[in-house]
């Protein structure tokens, strides 16, 4: 005789959600869209949690669906005939930002916003878990990624948001002196 499977305990799931969320908000740098993501994560880890082996996987396994999820959407919005989003989003970004949402931000946060905008997706992956506090045999087995290849990405990862950044400084000072002239 068969026996119904228990529904398995969701409490590992509801303590992981904060640091999945937190995860996602950066990686898609808005809260819809973030969690839009975790909802899909949450959703195959309950369909799932009773194939996982252990509560100590159940982390990895998460930042791991998290990050496959992520880097999906982010190869489908590439091929989208749509710049990525939707019409209001599109809309939005190509409108001229007011005076007030400029002043709210630092030259130095646009310009990081703006050098982080343009890693890969798989960079921006890495370099998140990196300073989640995560250390290198974590992320190693995350992303089940081997150790020498995970330095080596993380490096060039670094090297982009760096190389990023100074073309963000380097261009800042152009701007400057175009407003100064009107």
């Amino acid at each position: 005789m068969l026996r119904p499977q228990a529904k398995p305990d969701e409490s590992w799931l509801t303590s992981e959600v904060e640091q999945i969320f937190r995860v996602a908000y950066r990686l898609t740098g808005n809260a819809h869209d973030a969690e839009d993501l975790v909802q899909d994560v949450c959703e195959r880890a309950l369909r799932k949690a009773p194939e996982l082996a252990s509560p100590d996987d159940y982390r990895r396994w998460l930042l791991r669906v998290l990050y496959n999820r992520f880097v999906d959407g982010a190869r489908h919005r590439r091929r989208s005939p749509l710049v990525g989003g939707d019409v209001d989003e599109v809309l939005d970004r190509q409108t001229s930002p007011d005076g007030e949402s400029l002043a709210e931000q630092s030259d130095a946060e646009s310009a990081l916003e703006r050098a982080w905008g343009k890693l890969e997706a798989d960079q921006q992956v890495l370099l998140l878990l990196r300073a989640e506090g995560h250390d290198l045999g974590e992320i190693s087995r995350i992303l089940d990624i081997d150790r020498p290849a995970l330095s080596c990405r993380l490096h060039r990862a670094r090297a982009s948001l760096a190389r990023n950044l100074e073309q963000e400084r380097s261009a800042q000072p152009l701007r400057v002196v175009a407003e100064k002239r009107r």
